[in-house]
This record gives C-alpha cells, structure tokens and sequence, in this order.
C-alpha cells in the first residue's frame, strides 16, 4: 500500500506537473472563456529583450530532485535545447498550398512585361523586381523561426525503486519575430506508455489543431481543432519567452497557453530579487511565481516558483514545485555553448 501511494505522488506531483502535465493526471480545468481568449493578442514586439537572451547552440542541463515525508532524492536530468533558425514551411499548409498560382500569376506578369519592353534593365542581383499589371505581389517567404527542444530522463531511486524508465522529449517551433508559437510536440515514453502528441497553430484563422497517436500502434491520429489567439505558447515556448520578456517593472504577465487544443492564461508574478546557489554556481536572480495551479492550468492546488538570474542570459537556475505535500527542486547543472 505504502509502495503504491508513494508511486502515485512521484508521477502525479513530479513528472506529471513539470514536465507531460494532462497525461497522467488527466485535462486541466480550462480557466478562460473563449472571449477572454479572443481578446489574447501578440505582446509589442518592444517587450521583448533584443538582442534575445538565448541563441542557437545553448544547452542548458537540470537535476531534478524530489522529497516526500521521508522520502527524498534525485530523480531525474532536465535538457533544454535552442536550435538553429530555419523557416517552418509545415506550420501553415493552407497558406502554402494558395501561393503557388500566386508565385505562377507573378512569373507569367513578369515574362509580359519582359516580352513588352526588352530594354528594361535586368533586377539587381539577389533581387525581383516587382511584377507589373494588376499589381499582385510574389508570396512572401516563409517566416525566421526559433526550435526549442526538451528531453526528460528518469534516473536514480525513482528507476531502481519501480522499475519504470521515463525517456520523455519535447519540441516548439516558434516565430523569431515575436515568439508565437506555431507548432509544438511531445513524445512520451513511460513504462508502457508510449504516445505523440503534436500542436499547430494557424494564426491567420485564430484556431489550434490537436493529434494524438500511439507510436506503437499503426493507424491515423486522433485530431481535434478548436479556437486560439494568433498569439499563443505552450509550456517549453513560455519558458523562452518568459526569459525574453522584460521584467524591470515587476508587473504581472498574463500569458496565453496551448495545451490539448484548449487554452489557459497562466499568471507570471516577479517577487523578489535574491543570490542562489545551485550547482552550475551562483547567481543574483529574480524570483517569479507562476499561477498554474488552483483551476488556471492544473486543478490541484499548489506553487511553482522560477529563479531567472538577473543578468543579461536570463537564465532558469531554480525551478521549485509544492503539492500535495510533496516537492519537486530542479536546479541547473551545467550550461553549455556547442555552436
């Protein structure tokens, strides 16, 4: 019996709340209403802090430790991931499959001036010149993007005591102008649960896709649609954003959150200035504290609290999680520059 409630906090209260949130402790109570999440629009672009705190090649590497009554130790390694900038073609098919008669139309304008006047001078190099006639523009190109990857992975007494191996990864491809997110994954691997689950946000209709499927099963996904603001996160882009954001009037942020094709507004609430120490050393940071619990993301009570170091790379160096009568410590570890 004890084996067993034990096992229960861990995933409920650890794994679950940080990391795959609805899989395991089923949908969170959604807190807004579908006008409230209408009226969630792009932050000003002057918000955010530029240059960006994060670039491609930052690796950021987590312990997580958990304690319980007399229960306590490390169960798991956090990585987080920037990676190089590349445009997301996939985030809107609709648009993608529109603008090729668009680019034919401009070709064909463009190919009847040519035949009208043969003295016009050629376009610049790495340049098009614009085409003449009804005065239809050349698609744009698709947009600079941002991916940020996450990997969880089990280890210590949590394996050894139940046998269970957690090797979770996720995944946000974000746009490099204002950090919307445009789609989103996760791949969960625990025990006998193996499972995707892929996001795509279409901005220009307001709306949010949801897939789900087993990966080891064949056969199509489960998919739901329903409505989103144009602008809107998922956990791991929050994460990011948050750290871009500029916090020096110790306002409130209300961020908009995609997670099961719903949408939440999560509260960000900057506490206190204080020095740390955790084991990648020591650091003056901010203390914030995320409104998740309590109906707005999670039904349960509880705190999340993050540390961002006060500094120009606006680093998570301390995340620290409370319920039911347990808490979750992930403290950063290591950090690293790999391009």
């Amino acid at each position: 019996m004890l084996t067993r409630i034990f096992r229960s906090a861990i995933v409920a209260s650890v794994l679950v709340s940080l990391t795959t949130g609805w899989a395991a402790i089923g949908p969170p109570k959604q807190a807004s209403s579908p006008e409230v999440r209408a009226s969630q629009t792009a932050p000003a672009v002057s918000t955010l802090i530029r240059p960006l705190p994060f670039g491609p090649g930052e690796v950021l590497t987590y312990n997580i430790g958990f304690s319980k009554l007399v229960f306590s130790g490390s169960i798991g390694q956090l990585k987080l991931t920037v990676k190089k900038n590349e445009p997301e073609k996939s985030s809107a098919p609709a648009l993608e499959k529109n603008s090729t008669p668009r680019a034919t139309s401009a070709n064909r304008q463009e190919n009847e001036g040519s035949r009208k006047d043969t003295a016009r001078p050629e376009a610049a190099p790495n340049t098009r010149a614009e085409p003449s006639g009804t005065g239809e523009k050349a698609p744009a190109p698709p947009p600079a993007t941002i991916e940020f990857n996450a990997s969880v992975v089990s280890k210590g007494f949590f394996t050894w005591l139940f046998g269970i191996k957690v090797e979770d990864s996720y995944g946000a491809i974000v746009s490099a102008d204002d950090l919307g997110l445009l789609r989103s994954w996760k791949e969960i691997d625990q025990g006998d649960l193996h499972r995707r689950y892929e996001t795509r946000v279409d901005r220009e209709a307001g709306s949010v896709s949801y897939s789900e499927s087993d990966r080891r099963k064949p056969g199509p996904a489960s998919v739901k649609t329903g409505s989103a603001p144009r602008w809107v996160l998922d956990l791991l882009s929050a994460v990011y954003f948050i750290r871009a954001r500029d916090l020096g009037d110790s306002k409130p942020i209300s961020i908009p959150v995609t997670d099961v094709g719903q949408v939440y507004v999560i509260d960000v609430i900057p506490i206190k200035r204080e020095e740390i120490v955790v084991e990648a050393g020591k650091f003056k940071s901010v203390q914030l504290d995320l409104k998740i619990f309590d109906g707005k993301y999670i039904r349960r009570s509880g705190q999340l609290l993050v540390w961002l170091s006060d500094d120009s790379r606006r680093l998570p160096v301390r995340a620290r999680l409370k319920s039911s009568g347990a808490t979750v410590n992930i403290t950063l570890a290591r950090q690293e520059q790999t391009v």
